[in-house]
């Protein structure tokens, strides 16, 4: 139930072909599906089960700030697949946030989000605007198509090409919003989805992926000297939040040093 009527406009009713509606989510994390389709074109959001989509198991009470208003949600998630919040109202409908930037940000199940222009959601898990520490949660597609070869024998083609973003979900209209996978050959698809997360840098108001050395240096050039001095001599596991938190506390002190 939402608890207060104002935040006119944020929210807008979800007419994609994500049909969820009437489907009752399990309270179980699901991390990875594989499905398989006949069709020349499948739509990865219409096969993809909800639990997979959504980060959180389930529908939880989460609170969206404005400038001086506050909006609280009894049902709220984040749909990882097509990057948008998602909110159940009062007569049962999944609402997606039309404009995420015009929120300051959003907590939902302990997690803070803020909304990245041209880069979609993303948890804040430490730091401020300039000199933070984000995790990006999505859902990894992958496909390869498969073709029956001689005496029964099965023919497997790894095919990256095959997957494609028909819109930028990150700066798309919510209700244009696709992932869409081609078999032009007319071969069975195999697809691969898998919850997936990666954590990001800010700097210079931009957030940077941050998966090993050399993208470290890509992000902050001005302190690659003492990054892969820094690194040699510390290793970081690029998918542990301690080791990043650590590195970006070293990052952003030679920031400090320099203003």
């Amino acid at each position: 139930m939402c608890k207060t009527n104002r935040f006119s406009g944020i929210f807008l009713r979800v007419q994609l072909v994500l049909m969820f509606m009437g489907v009752t989510l399990l309270q179980a994390q699901v991390q990875q599906e594989h499905h398989r389709s006949s069709e020349s074109s499948v739509q990865v959001e219409e096969i993809a089960s909800p639990e997979i989509q959504l980060l959180l198991p389930g529908f939880k009470p989460g609170v969206v700030y404005q400038g001086n208003e506050v909006r609280v949600f009894d049902q709220l998630n984040y749909n990882m697949l097509l990057d948008f919040m998602v909110v159940v109202s009062e007569d049962g409908e999944w609402l997606a946030m039309d404009d995420p930037h015009l929120i300051d940000s959003l907590r939902m199940e302990g997690k803070l989000f803020h909304h990245i222009a041209g880069h979609g959601f993303f948890e804040h898990i430490t730091g401020n605007d300039r000199q933070g520490v984000y995790v990006k949660h999505y859902v990894d597609v992958n496909a390869e198509t498969v073709a029956q070869g001689a005496y029964g024998t099965t023919n497997r083609t790894t095919s990256i090409d095959v997957v494609r973003s028909l819109v930028d979900p990150s700066t798309s209209d919510i209700a244009e919003r696709t992932i869409e996978i081609d078999s032009p050959s007319g071969q069975e698809i195999h697809i691969y989805l898998k919850k997936d997360k990666e954590f990001y840098l800010m700097n210079n108001g931009e957030p940077h992926p941050i998966r090993s050395q050399r993208s470290v240096t890509r992000a902050f050039p001005e302190h690659s000297r003492e990054l892969r001095r820094f690194l040699r001599s510390t290793p970081i596991d690029y998918r542990n939040e301690d080791d990043i938190i650590r590195l970006s506390e070293y990052i952003y002190s030679l920031d400090d040093q320099g203003s």
